[in-house]
């Protein structure tokens, strides 16, 4: 009976919560009140403040049109690296409204607890919109520009949005995707462990080092990256330009770069460093 009774409690509930769902954007489709956002993603790393106040994302610059490069940099403890390879699989969910970037704690507690209860919540809760995406490649200069697509959005306003990283499933379209088959992360860098928690220099060979590869190919990781400001979508402001920034030098942080190349649990803390390495960088409406 008490079963019975709080199922029908978190029904009702569920009702009030899921209705939502297609309030917090999504993928673009036909309808009067639809507006669109372009998205675009850059990637670099900043060795001082003054890389951060000198430099800027290059609408110009294309970076899949240039060459690779092998980037060096410094983690956090200073430990010297040099990458020689740095792929994500970036998708752009959704966007938060502001009144359910308050609420979503909630409405995500709700769908697991009705997943155990109803089986048919499962079918509800594990779509996932889908949104603009793209492989990034860090290698390439810094600077550039990916055009990763359209975001439809609806007239409201939202704090907040929704990134994912991904494997890559479809059949592969260009080099990087191929290398990224089954996978959300890939990355082959050489470290120095002497290096760590010293002074910065730069290390060349005759440095003991150890050069790895390792990728992500767990489930999908999301989270919600907050807006500066209130983007406001109505009759009147139907458009916008996203860009996200990508700071690459942050991706190998507290990682035990001896157990990377064989440790799911390395690899699960290097693909959320990239998801938490993406911060929005300028809104433009």
């Amino acid at each position: 009976m008490q079963t019975t009774l709080m199922k029908w409690i978190l029904l009702g509930l569920s009702a009030l919560l899921l209705s939502a769902c297609g309030g917090s954007g999504g993928s673009s489709s036909s309808g009067s009140s639809e507006a669109g956002i372009s998205t675009a993603a850059s990637a670099s790393h900043f060795s001082s403040e003054a890389d951060m106040t000198s430099n800027a994302p290059d609408a110009s610059r294309e970076p899949a049109e240039e060459a690779g490069q092998a980037k060096s940099f410094y983690r956090s403890d200073n430990m010297y690296i040099e990458q020689q390879l740095g792929l994500a699989s970036l998708q752009v969910v959704e966007l938060v409204s502001c009144d359910l970037a308050s609420a979503r704690p909630l409405r995500d507690l709700m769908l697991a607890a009705l997943n155990l209860l109803v089986p048919a919540a499962h079918a509800h809760a594990a779509h996932i919109p889908s949104g603009p995406a793209g492989v990034i490649d860090v290698q390439k200069p810094d600077f550039g520009i990916w055009h990763l697509g359209l975001l439809g959005a609806t007239d409201q306003d939202y704090c907040g949005v929704r990134i994912r990283l991904s494997p890559v499933t479809q059949a592969p379209a260009s080099e990087d995707e191929a290398d990224l088959r089954g996978k959300s992360v890939l990355v082959g860098p050489c470290y120095y462990p002497d290096t760590a928690n010293s002074p910065r220099s730069a290390a060349d060979s005759s440095f003991p080092h150890a050069c790895i590869e390792a990728a992500y190919a767990g489930p999908p990781i999301s989270r919600v990256v907050s807006l500066e400001r209130v983007l406001r979508f109505s009759r009147s402001s139907k458009h916008a330009e996203l860009l996200f920034e990508i700071l690459y030098d942050r991706w190998l942080d507290d990682i035990d770069m001896t157990q990377l190349a064989t440790s799911e649990v390395e690899q699960r803390q290097l693909a959320q460093n990239v998801l938490d390495s993406i911060s929005v960088y300028s809104i433009n409406q």
